[in-house]
């Protein structure tokens, strides 16, 4: 593994931190490289690449949702692939073989290109891009997790939003600078992640040190000994199926995002321009939340805060559907639609942590990531189809509202089942 200096044999009385914040500071660039610069700014090239290959919005649509599905599939098989070989070497290669992909999709002419390029692209950014990051933060601290875990995910919103932003200027009009946007965007988010790899350590145990905020005696008492459920245990547990069930079904409302341009436009006639505008605004809220759902989770718990949250989610549907006969009601409540939306980021990683703690969290927290996925493959056809067949997008957000209700209820379920889980391996439940 990594030959750094074992801290823990260090005489002076105040543990030093500076590999702990370093980690962080790796999660940070891992997540915005991959997610914000490159996953959450796909939207930008999707235009463009239907004018180069001559295709519709659902072929196009469909090789994004195929690069969810090969995701989903791999995110199966990491835990075994974070136990067999370094993490520092995994993240490199699959950076930069992720990278490769998406920056040849710039060189594509037919749409069987892309559909090979774009879910390689997913399958092999999706360790670095979305388990690794939460799992550095939620195995180096345990102090301030929440915020850091929040201040994460707002980096990775800030590069998606920049990455967006410089997307569309370097693409242009037709006939798209593919070459260029493809290239640039690629090489970025492909250093920002090799940077953040280089620093990366799986786990503070594997140089024989605690966790952030585990205290000072546990730097030096037994600083190798990891606190959790296996993950052959926490897989087969009530916790975790409702885990899964409730991150797929927050994703499956939050994927809602994507097509609320669309929905200003049917539903109260305004503008392609407005619809932008709202979508801002969802950014704006979601980069806010992001922060203080963090915050939140460190001083009343994960479940006080996950019910907020949930509850943003239905009040900005509800008041979306029904209350938003002014574009200035409807930019209000797309704010805290996102703000709740926000949640996707952090409570799942959070969640994870108190459910199962950190014994074999990588393995765990990549089935998760299963969930969320799969809620982004089949979301966005659901709720589209839903909305073509009774001709508006109204009876979709009541659904979805109803499906928040019923993730709110399970949730309360999860913590109790979770709570069983660690008593009966003769441990002390975290703080829910």
């Amino acid at each position: 593994m990594e030959s750094v200096p074992n801290m823990a044999e260090s005489t002076t009385s105040k543990p030093d931190y500076s590999i702990h914040w370093r980690q962080f500071a790796a999660a940070c660039l891992l997540v915005a490289g991959g997610q914000g610069l490159i996953f959450n700014s796909i939207a930008n090239y999707i235009t463009p690449i239907m004018y180069v290959t001559g295709q519709g919005s659902g072929v196009v649509g469909a090789a994004v949702s195929l690069g969810a599905l090969v995701m989903m599939i791999l995110l199966g098989f990491v835990g075994k692939i974070l136990k067999k070989f370094d993490l520092r070497k995994i993240l490199m290669v699959c950076a930069v073989a992720s990278m490769a992909c998406f920056i040849c999709c710039g060189l594509i002419k037919s749409i069987g290109l892309f559909y090979v390029l774009y879910p390689l692209c997913t399958a092999l950014g999706a360790i670095p891009a979305f388990v690794t990051g939460p799992m550095l933060v939620t195995n180096w601290f345990e102090k301030k997790k929440g915020m850091l875990t929040g201040l994460m995910m707002v980096c990775a919103n800030v590069a998606a939003i920049v990455g967006s932003l410089v997307a569309g200027k370097l693409l242009g009009g037709e006939p798209y600078n593919m070459m260029l946007a493809f290239g640039v965007m690629g090489a970025a988010a492909m250093i920002l992640m090799l940077v953040g790899a280089s620093m990366a350590v799986i786990h503070p145990a594997t140089m024989g040190l605690a966790p952030y905020g585990a205290g000072e005696a546990a730097q030096t008492e037994n600083p190798g000994e990891v606190a959790g459920i296996s993950s052959k245990k926490a897989l087969k547990s009530p916790a975790f199926i409702f885990l899964f069930i409730i991150v797929f079904l927050l994703i499956c409302c939050a994927s809602f995002s994507t097509l609320m341009s669309n929905f200003a436009n049917v539903t109260y006639g305004f503008t392609n321009a407005q619809g932008s505008i709202v979508i801002s605004l969802f950014m704006v809220g979601s980069t806010i939340g992001g922060l203080i759902w963090g915050i939140l989770d460190d001083h009343i718990g994960v479940l006080v805060t996950t019910v907020i949250g949930f509850t943003c989610i239905i009040f900005g549907i509800l008041g979306m559907a029904f209350l938003s006969s002014t574009f200035t009601m409807l930019l209000v409540f797309a704010a805290v639609f996102g703000l709740g939306c926000s949640s996707a980021g952090t409570q799942q990683a959070m969640l994870c942590s108190r459910f199962f703690g950190q014994k074999e969290y990588g393995a765990i927290f990549s089935k998760v990531q299963m969930a969320q996925a799969m809620g982004g493959l089949v979301s966005v056809v659901a709720i589209g189809a839903v909305a073509q067949a009774t001709g508006s997008y109204i009876p979709a957000l009541i659904g979805m509202a109803a499906l928040m209700i019923l993730a709110i209820i399970m949730l309360f379920a999860a913590v109790g089942s979770a709570k069983k889980l660690w008593k009966d391996e003769g441990l002390e439940a975290p703080k829910m």
